[in-house]
């Protein structure tokens, strides 16, 4: 089976980028493959390279990081969330001017076409958060 995974909440107040990590390990042990991952709304949070994990949190930016190193998944950040959350790649932060990009390493900008075209050739798709 070939999956699309949408996750909609933001890591520092949801669970689901978390589980969704965890079920994204369990897919690729189970010799099943992902088109993409896409964050979406305040799942953009967890593209941001530059959130520091408190003592209770798990540090869920690197992991997701080391996940789409490891297993060469996509991870897509939309970019209308990724510019209202503040989560920058070079191209946008050059375009609006700010100090420094922040869009975490393993995570790509990429808009609704994108994620649109990976749902067309997916046999699943599943949602994490709302």
């Amino acid at each position: 089976m070939n999956y699309t995974i949408k996750i909609l909440g933001d890591p520092a107040s949801s669970q689901s980028p978390d589980t969704a990590l965890r079920f994204c390990y369990a897919l690729t042990e189970a010799k099943h493959s992902i088109d993409l991952v896409f964050f979406y709304h305040v799942g953009a949070h967890t593209a941001n390279s530059f959130a520091v994990p408190t003592a209770n949190a798990s540090a869920i930016v690197h992991a997701w990081s080391e996940f789409a190193h490891a297993t060469q998944t996509r991870l897509g950040v939309c970019i209308q969330s990724a510019l209202h959350c503040g989560v920058l790649d070079n191209h946008n932060a050059k375009q609006y001017q700010t100090t420094a990009a922040n869009l975490a390493a393993g995570f790509a900008i990429s808009g609704l076409g994108e994620f649109t075209e990976s749902l067309l050739k997916t046999d699943r798709f599943i949602v994490f958060g709302d």
